[in-house]
């Protein structure tokens, strides 16, 4: 349980800490206007930061857990749209999240599970906004729905789902995926309402089934490319579906209403139309068709807007100076409005202080520009990986093992010392290593991004190629040349 006691202070900005008892909190629901979830590196609990202008706003606050199969369910009622959450949670630890509110809830990246085994679920069911922000996730499978007005947008460059993704409307709200590589062994994408549903991708990839469904007014949209075996489409409302980007083997439609449906298919289609909707398939045409349907050479799509993030304030984890010596009760911070002087009083004092020192440092600079400004100049180069990720997907035939991420970085060693073959430099790009296993055997990486990782696994910088080689090609091909080590690999 989430031990409660109250402390009782004037009315002033307060702050509170919760520090949940329980050690498996994998779930969360939580009811406020200002939602934040942030990854706590160092802790191995979960802690809520709860602020509001008044101690008689917090008192509002309500939290509960309750056992679930896969953990615990950590349950919060903000009630007031003055008060701010903020859930402080061990690194990808949380499985569920639902939300339920007028505000917006923000999903920081490492919040959620990573790992094959386990499963992602996230839903809105009121009329906020809900946002999901990570760098990559590899899961067994991804869930998102709405059920309200509000909306959902994920935005992972690298999505992974082992077995299924399931994206389902039933409300107004809409859902939009942003994605550079989508990999779903089997994705179902349904609205039931007039809630439209995007999903954005430079690759989706759909090895089993793709399901397209459509019961009201909504529209569902894909885009900007993408490969699937089968696909499925229904339509039984109004809404359209523009999923001519995603070239699948088979194709089945089936229209009963007055939606109209854009494909395409390399293998066949089957087409049978009850309504008053059109079928139409992009050129070139599959090598079998079926039933009722129209030639085109366009792709309709609507694309989603991306919406920018809430501005919520990101909490520093553990402020040791707000927490005691226990860790069972939650810890009261009151700012009384009569410290405001003096505070201010304080700042204005450093301010004085900072702007003489900065007034001086820039004399100091101006003469000693003023002696040297016949030297030569000097060049300070920044350290290696400060940059962001940056994203190359990497080919393969589109199965799984092929996508991959890069981030930038220098040559490993020297490529004039290299004597091996030609074939060796323009299969592996010389002063790059090798990372291990086939995918590269055949497609060289881009020569200035180093690996990142898999949608099933994170690999670290492999053993650096030898300075001179002549060996034959038999050497390429070795995947156990390069092991894989234990530790991942992440830009800093």
């Amino acid at each position: 349980m989430v031990a409660a006691s109250h402390k009782k202070d004037k009315e002033g900005p307060v702050i509170k800490i919760y520090n949940v008892k329980s050690s498996n909190v994998t779930a969360l629901s939580i009811y406020s206007d200002t939602a934040v979830v942030t990854e706590d590196p160092a802790a191995t609990g979960v802690s809520v930061r709860v602020s509001a202008s008044s101690p008689s706003a917090l008192n509002q606050v309500t939290m509960s857990e309750s056992e679930t199969a896969g953990g615990t369910l950590l349950s919060i009622d903000g009630g007031n749209d003055d008060i701010k959450i903020n859930v402080l949670v061990p690194s990808q630890s949380i499985s569920s999240v639902s939300y339920d509110s007028s505000g917006s809830l923000l999903i920081n990246p490492r919040t959620l599970v990573n790992s094959t085994a386990s499963s992602i679920s996230v839903s809105n069911s009121g009329s906020g906004d809900l946002f999901v922000q990570d760098v990559a996730l590899a899961v067994k499978s991804v869930s998102l729905q709405t059920y309200g007005s509000g909306k959902v947008q994920w935005d992972v460059p690298l999505t992974y789902a082992d077995l299924s993704m399931n994206v389902r409307a039933t409300g107004s709200g809409g859902i939009s995926i942003f994605t550079s590589t989508l990999y779903a062994n089997t994705l179902s994408v349904n609205t039931l309402s007039s809630a439209d549903i995007f999903v954005s991708t430079a690759n989706l990839t759909v090895p089993f089934l793709l399901r397209t469904q459509l019961t009201g007014s909504g529209d569902i949209n894909y885009y900007t490319e993408g490969t699937c075996n089968s696909h499925e489409i229904t339509v039984l409302g109004s809404g359209d579906a523009y999923t001519s980007a995603i070239r699948c083997s088979k194709v089945k439609v089936l229209d009963m209403s007055s939606g109209d449906v854009y494909l395409a298919a390399t293998d066949s289609l089957e087409s049978t139309n009850f309504g008053s909707g059109s079928v139409y398939i992009k050129e070139p045409l599959p090598r079998s068709t079926s039933g009722s349907f129209e030639i085109t050479s366009d792709s309709p799509v609507d694309k989603a807007t991306h919406k920018a993030l809430p501005g919520h304030e990101k909490d520093t984890p553990r402020d040791q100076s707000a927490e005691g010596s226990t860790l069972d009760g939650p810890h009261v911070i009151g700012i009384r409005v009569d410290n405001y002087v003096g505070l201010i009083i304080l700042v204005l004092m450093i301010l004085c202080c900072a702007k003489m020192c900065a007034k001086r440092r820039k004399q100091k600079v101006l003469k000693q520009i003023i002696l040297s400004k016949n030297a030569p100049p000097s060049i300070n180069t920044l350290p290696a990986n400060n940059s962001q990720p940056m994203y190359y997907q990497a080919g393969g035939g589109g199965n799984s093992a092929a996508a991959a991420a890069y981030y930038q970085r220098p040559p490993q060693y020297d490529s004039t010392n290299y004597s091996g073959t030609t074939s060796y430099v323009n299969t592996y790009s010389a002063p790059y290593p090798y990372q291990g296993g086939t995918t590269y055997t055949t497609t060289a990486p881009p020569t200035q991004y180093a690996q990142y990782g898999y949608p099933t696994s994170q690999v670290q910088q492999a053993t650096p190629a030898p300075s001179s080689y002549s060996g034959s090609s038999a050497y390429n091909s070795k995947a156990g040349t390069y092991p894989a080590p234990s530790a991942p690999m992440y830009p800093s």
